[in-house]
């Protein structure tokens, strides 16, 4: 379910909302499936249904893309699209590398001059968010808002494979902003930091906050904690329990929110690369997620 989801985000993504319509319908009836239980004689049946569903809706959105940029990229054969096979690499970071690799020559240190050589390869953080608008703008457009989405700080990069997850993350987050955070309208603010160890990501909106209140209430509902557990909890850890699988404080679920799933991932995620996520204290306006990641690049080198 949590695939689907992404899916339907990557789908929002890249302005394909009849898409994301389609695999919020298929969704809806594969949770409910779960929820019905996956004993039932009629599970595996009923999910190859929904599983075909799913392809077929894929296959129409293929089907569209090559009608429309048939010239420019076939979907049936990749390979044999025109696209260049090339990066982009900062200036300053090759100069770095040249003269890096230049001095590890010395000492025939080749295995440190290969890793050295792959850091050109890796993705800037700041260029994957910034191409990250369209689920913003998509997403705000959906729920009639207006969101603008900032992007600032340090050039700081990490390996492709990096970059994919977090740009998974980036997805549920930005989402959640949008939906959860902002009234009407508002601004997403990302702020990228690097350090000598670590890369300190900011992501701040500076919409209505979290209700604790609401988060309590809707986790004690959902059996999640107990009220004398509740009793016991700061602020804290109240706003933490967002990143709880299937919560949401959402009453009815829409096709941006309300499934429970999308902050869960965030976070597991984040740890997978080995990294935290934590709900900043002490914010007069919205709410503030700051990421913390190893600095993969300087472990490397």
């Amino acid at each position: 379910v949590r695939a689907v989801h992404t899916l339907k985000g990557l789908a929002r993504l890249y302005g394909l909302n009849f898409l994301a319509s389609d695999i919020h319908k298929i969704e809806s009836k594969i949770i409910t499936l779960f929820e019905e239980g996956v004993h039932k004689k009629s599970f595996e049946e009923e999910f190859e249904i929904q599983e075909s569903s799913l392809r077929h809706s894929f296959d129409d959105a293929l089907k569209s893309v090559k009608e429309v940029y048939g010239d420019i990229y076939d979907p049936d054969d990749p390979e044999a699209t025109d696209v260049s096979d090339t990066i982009e690499v900062q200036k300053s970071v090759l100069n770095n590398t040249v003269q890096e690799v230049s001095e590890l020559i010395k000492t025939k240190n080749y295995e440190t001059i290969i890793s050295t050589l792959e850091k050109l390869s890796n993705i800037n953080i700041k260029k994957m968010t910034i191409g990250l608008q369209n689920i913003v703008t998509n997403t705000a457009k959906k729920l009639d808002k207006a969101v603008n989405l900032i992007v600032s700080g340090d050039d700081s990069y990490l390996p492709e494979k990096s970059i994919s997850i977090l740009k998974e993350s980036f997805i549920h987050l930005l989402t959640n902003c949008v939906d959860h955070g902002i009234d009407e309208k508002g601004d997403i603010n990302v702020t990228i930091k690097e350090t000598f160890e670590e890369i300190k990501i900011n992501v701040r909106d500076n919409g209505k906050g979290i209700d604790e209140e609401k988060v309590l209430k809707r986790a004690i509902e959902n059996s999640i904690l107990t009220e004398d557990q509740a009793e016991e909890m700061n602020s804290s850890e109240i706003k933490s329990l967002i990143f709880k699988p299937s919560f949401s404080t959402k009453e009815e679920t829409t096709e941006t929110s309300g499934r429970g799933i999308g902050m869960d991932v965030v976070i597991k995620n984040i740890e997978g690369l080995g990294g935290s996520i934590i709900i900043e204290d002490g914010q007069t306006m919205g709410t503030s997620f700051m990421i913390t990641l190893p600095h993969f690049e300087k472990k490397v080198s």
